[in-house]
């Protein structure tokens, strides 16, 4: 989602979520926390794409109410 300001954020789509989450935000956690769960080097997963890391660490990505409600299932 496109917000008015120009930056990007994620909605709910049922509509539980009263407020949109920025999503730079939401996705510079992502990347941190696959990276520690990797625990490759920081020249390693800095080489890939944050989707690659995301997908190589993580099953799903769940993104609840806030930022601070972020949930990672492993993969595999």
């Amino acid at each position: 989602m496109l917000l008015v300001n120009g930056s990007r954020a994620y909605r709910s789509v049922c509509g539980c979520r009263l407020s949109a989450i920025d999503a730079t935000t939401v996705e510079c956690l992502v990347y941190n926390a696959a990276q520690q769960q990797i625990g490759a080097p920081l020249a390693e997963t800095s080489a890939m794409k944050n989707s690659d890391l995301a997908h190589r660490a993580f099953g799903a990505i769940v993104v609840a109410g806030t930022v601070d409600d972020l949930s990672f299932v492993l993969a595999g």
